[in-house]
């Protein structure tokens, strides 16, 4: 049997548009974002789950795409 390394993680939702697709994958992906679930409709709406070290990192960089513009929202999903 062998061993199994469980990460802590939060869990978030990001409201954005199309065109900001790259930039929020890019962003995820950097912090080990895990569990993406996209769903497409008239804007796009990603849930993720990131290791609770990364939140912090995470936090900032959705908060400064959300001041520029290009995501609609975020938060925090317990």
């Amino acid at each position: 049997c062998g061993r199994v390394e469980r990460v802590k993680t939060r869990g978030v939702t990001v409201s954005l548009g199309y065109s900001s697709v790259g930039n929020v994958t890019h962003l995820l992906e950097g912090t080990g974002a895990s569990g993406l679930l996209w769903d497409y409709g008239e804007s796009v709406n990603v849930s993720a789950e990131v290791p609770v070290n990364m939140y912090d990192n995470l936090a900032r960089g959705l908060d400064e795409l959300t001041a520029r513009g290009i995501i609609t929202k975020w938060e925090n999903v317990s």
